[in-house]
């Protein structure tokens, strides 16, 4: 779901009721089961982090492990539909000062 100037805070109402548990879900699955099966070292339930060891070499110097965070992979989804919103919500603004000039136009004459 997307927001709409009617509803500049759809996505959010959406997302945060159902679409964030899923992808917690496919975050678990994808780290878990797809990417480090067996190099697991620790799964931080309360946090929302999985730490695993660092078989491909990623992520800066010679760090043993890599810790992926739930949060930082939602972050991007959230900060761009936040703009989105924003976007919208001074828009409505906008135009409803316009609607409010233009009256006042109309009243003067």
């Amino acid at each position: 779901m997307s927001c709409t100037a009617e509803n500049p805070l759809a996505f959010f109402d959406w997302y945060l009721e159902t679409e964030i548990y899923k992808d917690l879900k496919e975050f678990y699955t994808n780290i878990s089961e797809e990417h480090y099966f067996n190099n697991i070292d620790k799964t931080d339930k309360v946090n929302r982090t999985i730490r695993v060891l660092n078989i491909y070499d990623l992520g800066e110097g010679d760090s043993e492990y890599i810790t992926f965070s739930f949060e930082g992979s939602v972050k991007s989804i959230l900060l761009e539909e936040v703009k989105r919103s924003e976007a919208l919500v001074e828009l409505g603004f906008q135009e409803r000062f316009l609607m409010l000039k233009k009256l006042m136009r109309m009243l003067i004459f």
